[in-house]
C-alpha cells in the first residue's frame, strides 16, 4: 500500500481538499485542460471503468480531493516554506513553514522531495513601457478567465478570449510545438494508454522500461505519424503565420516537455480558430507591443504566455543558490538517461520529482524505495550518486 512507501506528505501552496469547492477555485483551474482516462490513473485508486476518456478539469479536481481523503494523505494547504538549512553531521534538514493562519512550524526531516512541477517559476519579461500600460498585463500562470473582457482587444490566451467575443492577437516570439488531443490518444497513446491495450501497470512497464536514448528514436517515429495525422491543422496554422516545431530532433512532445517547458500546446480547438482567422498572428520584439516596423498593436489586456524557467530556479528560491547549485540541474546524461530527477541529486537529502501523472505514478515508487533503503541503513547517507531510479 501507499503507506509502505510514503513517510510524510507536504505540498506547498496546493489548493487541495482543505479548500472549499467554489467559484474562485474553479477559476484557478480554468486552464487545466483534460486528463486522459488510462494515462492518468492515480496509484492504488484507478478511475472507475465508466470514466470518460478525457476528464473535465472540475471532475478531476473533485477526484483529487476524494483521493486525498480516501488514502488519508497528510496534506497541508496552503503552506509556504519560509526557511531551511541542512546539517551535514546529522544528515537532517531544519525547515520552517508558514500555515494559512500565519502560524509557523519547524520540521526536521531527513529527506525533502521537491515536487513543484516540471518547470520553475514563471518566465515574466518586462517589455519597455509595460509600467505605463493601463490594462492588465499578467503571466498565463496567473490568468483565470476572460470574463469581463469580451469585445475588447487582447493579446494571447486565444481561445478563451475569442469565446468571450474579444479581438485576439497571438504575439509569437518563437516556434511552438502543436499536436491535437486526438493525436495524443490515437498516435502517442495508441496500443498502450488508449483503453484498448494492456492494463495501466503493464503499459507503464512497456513505456518506462525502454531506455530513454532508445525512446527518443521511438518518439521520433511516432512524431512522423503525428505530423501526418495533424497535417491539415499544421498546414492551416502555417498559412496563418504560426511558426511550428516538432521537438528536439523531431522527437515530439515528450522530449519537448523537458527541453523547453511551456513551448508547446495540445490543441483542443484554439488551433482551428487561428486557421479560421479568428485569432491573428504577429511576432514579438523586446520593445513590447510596438514592433520594429513601426506598427502598433492596440490591446486592452496582455497575457504573457512566455513559459517558465527551470526547476533549479525554484530550488534556489526555496533553499538558496548554494544548495541549488549543489543539487544540479535536470538533464540527460551521456547514456541518454535522465539525471538529477527521481534519483539522488548532488545535495544530500534533496530529491527532484516531476512529470505528468504517468511519470509520477511510475517513478514515485522507485524514488520512495531509494529513501526507504537509506532510512533502513541499507545505503550510506549519500553514496548512490546519479544512478538510475529504475
Amino acid at each position: 500500500m501507499w503507506f509502505a512507501f510514503t513517510l510524510d506528505t507536504g505540498i506547498e501552496e496546493l489548493k487541495g481538499h482543505e479548500e472549499p469547492i467554489g467559484a474562485s477555485r474553479q477559476e484557478v483551474l480554468e486552464l487545466r485542460g483534460k486528463a486522459s482516462w488510462q494515462n492518468d490513473h492515480l496509484p492504488y485508486v484507478p478511475f472507475p471503468e465508466t470514466w470518460l476518456i478525457f476528464t473535465p478539469k472540475e471532475k478531476f479536481a473533485d477526484w483529487l480531493e476524494s483521493y486525498a481523503r480516501t488514502l488519508d494523505l497528510n496534506i497541508w494547504t496552503p503552506t509556504t516554506l519560509v526557511g531551511s538549512s541542512y546539517d551535514e553531521a546529522s544528515s537532517q534538514w531544519t525547515v520552517v513553514v508558514e500555515r494559512s493562519d500565519g502560524t509557523r512550524k519547524t520540521l526536521r526531516p531527513k529527506h525533502i522531495i521537491l515536487a513543484t512541477g516540471i518547470t520553475g517559476p514563471a518566465n515574466v519579461p518586462t517589455p519597455k513601457g509595460s509600467e505605463i500600460f493601463k490594462g492588465p498585463m499578467i503571466h498565463s500562470s496567473g490568468y483565470k478567465n476572460a470574463h469581463g473582457l469580451g469585445r475588447k482587444k487582447a493579446a494571447d490566451i486565444a481561445r478563451d478570449f475569442s469565446q468571450e467575443g474579444a479581438d485576439v492577437t497571438v504575439v509569437q516570439r518563437s516556434t511552438t510545438l502543436v499536436c491535437s488531443s486526438a493525436a495524443v490518444l490515437n498516435v502517442y497513446f495508441k496500443g498502450v494508454y488508449d483503453g484498448a491495450g494492456p492494463s495501466t501497470e503493464v503499459a507503464d512497464h512497456i513505456v518506462f522500461s525502454l531506455p530513454w536514448a532508445a525512446n527518443k528514436g521511438a518518439q521520433t517515429f511516432l512524431t512522423d505519424i503525428e505530423r501526418d495525422f495533424d497535417g491539415a491543422l499544421h498546414e492551416g496554422l502555417q498559412k496563418a503565420g504560426f511558426k511550428l516545431d516538432f521537438g528536439p530532433e523531431n522527437s515530439g512532445i515528450m522530449f519537448k516537455l523537458f527541453d523547453e517547458p511551456g513551448s508547446y500546446f495540445v490543441d483542443a480547438g484554439c488551433g482551428q480558430l487561428i486557421v479560421d482567422g479568428k485569432v491573428k498572428i504577429d511576432h514579438f520584439e523586446q520593445d513590447g507591443i510596438v514592433f520594429d516596423d513601426g506598427t502598433k498593436l492596440n490591446a486592452d489586456a496582455v497575457i504573457l504566455a512566455t513559459g517558465w524557467l527551470e526547476m533549479s530556479v525554484t530550488a534556489a528560491q526555496l533553499f538558496g543558490k548554494e544548495v541549488a547549485e549543489r543539487a544540479g540541474e535536470i538533464s540527460i546524461n551521456d547514456e541518454g538517461e535522465f539525471k538529477g530527477i527521481w534519483m539522488p541529486s548532488g545535495q544530500p537529502g534533496l530529491w527532484h520529482h516531476s512529470g505528468g501523472i504517468s511519470f509520477c505514478r511510475f517513478y514515485s515508487k522507485r524514488l520512495a524505495l531509494h529513501i526507504k533503503a537509506n532510512l533502513l541503513g541499507l545505503t550510506k547517507p549519500w553514496d548512490l550518486g546519479n544512478v538510475s531510479p529504475g
